[in-house]
């Protein structure tokens, strides 16, 4: 039985399933712009939700490409002409927009914030089980692709004592993974490279204190090309400092299965999205090593 959000708001569950549906998009479409639905997505934790509602299902796949061109009486409430364009943009090539489609994977996921809005929409919360679902089948898609889910306990904060459930309004915009990663990459810091250090250090559990922001979110990652070379990569989540090398790698580094080596650049944006999973990697072979 999945208790994590035995004790989150409503409130505090809808920020999370939008962040199921950022990591969705993010991860597997990263060069195409989510700013715009980002925002949209964001506005369900600070509104009434059957208001936000009936502004976001315009934005969703299935209802937005009925349009073939731009209707100002149906879509100017919402979107300006140019808007429209973008949208279009967006979706061109990576959803067909088919309603409860669960193969048409972006059309699917973005509804998920839509649907937990409706299915609460007017009723007592009950013991939250339908929300739990809708969560279950957000994870399912993401656990699917091999993305990284996203840190539940960063939703802990709302809590279900808060206006019988439901909790306080919140501008969770602070969680997005789309509108904060506009932070740009900084390699100019060379003493985010004292983290390498620490895989001599007996007592490092990844993530490590980075050295550049002193926050516990630096990393260690890996990944070997033949026998002896590979590529290196250091950063911190959250200053965005970074280092990247390619040299020999230690012989006791095992390269992490289900890792996408045709997204593997420089910039760590990548190594980033699966954070979590390379700390645990990297501090089992630790383990193994000592």
């Amino acid at each position: 039985m999945d208790t994590r959000f035995k004790d989150v708001s409503m409130n505090g569950r809808m920020a999370y399933v939008i962040m199921c549906a950022e990591a969705f998009v993010a991860s597997e479409y990263p060069d195409r712009d989510w700013t715009f639905l980002s925002r949209k997505m964001w506005k369900a934790t600070s509104v009434n939700w059957g208001d936000w509602a009936a502004e976001y299902s315009t934005y969703i796949p299935d209802v937005f490409l009925q349009y073939d061109a731009y209707d100002c009486k149906e879509l100017g409430p919402f979107l300006t002409e140019e808007e429209f364009s973008e949208l279009r943009s967006l979706y061109s090539g990576i959803t067909d927009g088919t309603e409860d489609d669960p193969a048409d994977e972006v059309n699917y996921m973005l509804n998920k914030p839509f649907e937990l809005a409706m299915v609460y929409g007017g009723k007592v919360i009950g013991d939250g089980k339908e929300s739990e679902e809708i969560i279950a089948s957000a994870e399912k898609i993401l656990t699917k692709h091999g993305i990284s889910l996203p840190d539940y306990t960063k939703v802990l904060f709302s809590s279900r004592d808060e206006l019988n459930g439901w909790g306080y309004d919140f501008d969770g915009r602070f969680l997005s993974v789309i509108l904060n990663s506009k932070q740009m990459w900084n390699d100019g810091n060379d003493r985010i490279m004292e983290i390498m250090n620490r895989l001599d250090d007996s007592e490092s559990d990844f993530p490590v204190q980075c050295p550049v922001c002193g926050e516990k979110a630096g990393h260690i990652f890996m990944h070997r090309y033949d026998e002896r070379r590979g590529g290196i990569w250091i950063w911190c989540s959250a200053c965005r400092s970074f280092s990247h090398m390619s040299g020999i790698l230690p012989d006791w580094w095992e390269n992490m299965h289900g890792i996408k080596k045709s997204r593997l650049e420089a910039v760590p944006r990548y190594p980033d999205e699966r954070n979590n999973d390379i700390d645990e990697w990297v501090n089992t072979l630790l383990k193994h090593r000592r």
